[in-house]
């Protein structure tokens, strides 16, 4: 056990140190924001170090050796995500308080099967009706907990919610085999873990806490539902989801208004919103530094390389798998282009594979819907790996068969 922690701290050291020598030592501002960077990825995927405190550690290296200014360095906490999980686990802290979630929670069946069966529906049907990843999450999040599921199905549900992002795979062929596949991958993962993990939440929680209090239920249902309201009406008023979840949050711990006592509103975890500040700093610091073009220019390099020995859907699904790895961004389009000129593959194509790519994730720093998650239930770093491989082995497939 020992040995195995040695390796996993040496490791992403090992593989940083790699890329400075690779790009000739630590002259250019892009190199040192590089090997920073490959550093930070590594340790959220292997470390046995929490993922907040590797953001951190991480986002002041950035800083300290000059790859950008501070300001750059810790730049994801000006952006509105941060608050808004912030915001976001308030309100489920309420729900709790409330028992709305007890309450939720009875809507789901008990049984094995059903249960799956029924998570990943829900999850379905919210990558259609809630645009906001953070959105979906939050619903998942609160009728598991509140059902008492087992920790794999709420990190099944929240992945194959996000994973079927409209913007990602606009064509419906390819969004319909995209869901049959996240939603296989998810239940697979679901299934083979749940008799191993423990519950997400209290398992006798919806027969004790139900009905407790109605006032503060009600309360509660009325803000959460409000919330889900202005999620699914986005596009008509035009306001970002996370000014709604923020907004939420604070309501929800208002005198009288809110559901929740003011002394109970500052419990939910801050490493949520560290984790989700830094993760948002790295692609700040990558953009500032110039570090993006390296990444471009070598995951174009690589593309060609796999294109030489696998078909070229395959190596652009693959290159843009690890190249989100660093950029979680779906919509770079100077990557994309670069990638399918490497490959030879016509633009379409590259766009449904590289939208696969986008949405084949790994670790909890990819999504700020999984730093939700982990924040509210036991949802750990190992079923996100199983689940990002899970979807690989079967992304491959739809790659090769679209």
């Amino acid at each position: 056990m020992r040995g195995t922690t040695l390796l996993r701290s040496a490791l992403p050291l090992a593989l940083a140190a790699a890329v400075l020598v690779a790009l000739g030592g630590v002259h250019e501002e892009s190199h040192r924001a590089l090997a920073v960077a490959t550093w930070m990825v590594s340790a959220w995927l292997v470390s046995p170090l929490h993922p907040a405190l590797v953001g951190l550690v991480g986002c002041f290296l950035c800083w300290a050796t000059g790859a950008v200014e501070i300001e750059s360095a810790f730049g994801g906490f000006g952006q509105p995500m941060p608050w808004a999980i912030y915001g976001l686990l308030i309100l489920a802290a309420a729900s709790r308080h409330s028992g709305l979630d007890a309450r939720l929670g009875r809507l789901l069946p008990r049984a094995p099967g059903a249960a799956t069966g029924t998570t990943i529906a829900l999850a379905l049907a919210l990558s259609f009706l809630v645009p906001s990843a953070i959105g979906k999450a939050f619903v998942i999040a609160l009728v598991a907990l509140g059902a008492g599921l087992p920790a794999p199905l709420l990190a099944a549900g929240v992945y194959v919610a996000t994973a079927l992002e409209r913007d990602l795979l606009p064509p419906p062929a390819s969004l319909a085999a995209w869901a049959i596949l996240v939603c296989a991958a998810g239940a697979i993962v679901a299934v083979r873990l749940r008799r191993a993990e423990a519950p997400a939440g209290d398992t006798d929680r919806a027969s004790t806490i139900v009905g407790a209090n109605l006032a503060l239920e009600w309360k509660a249902a009325l803000l959460v539902g409000a919330t889900i309201l202005a999620w699914a009406t986005t596009s008509w008023h035009a306001v970002p989801p996370t000014m709604v979840g923020l907004a939420a949050g604070l309501v929800a711990c208002l005198p009288i208004l809110g559901p929740l006592a003011p002394s109970k509103a500052l419990s939910p975890d801050p490493l949520a919103l560290i984790l989700a500040g830094t993760a948002l700093s790295l692609l700040v610091v990558l953009a500032k530094s110039g570090a993006v073009a390296l990444i471009v220019a070598a995951a174009a390099a690589t593309a060609h390389a796999l294109a030489g020995v696998l078909p070229p859907a395959v190596a652009t699904y693959w290159t843009g798998v690890v190249y989100h790895l660093f950029v979680p961004d779906p919509r770079a389009a100077d990557a994309l282009a670069a990638i399918a000129q490497a490959t030879g593959l016509d633009p379409a194509a590259a766009a449904r594979a590289w939208g696969s790519s986008a949405a084949t994730r790994f670790a909890l720093y990819q999504s700020p819907a999984f730093v939700f998650a982990a924040s509210v239930g036991p949802l750990r770093p190992k079923h996100l790996l199983l689940l990002g491989a899970a979807t690989l082995a079967l992304g491959t497939l739809v790659v090769l068969a679209a």
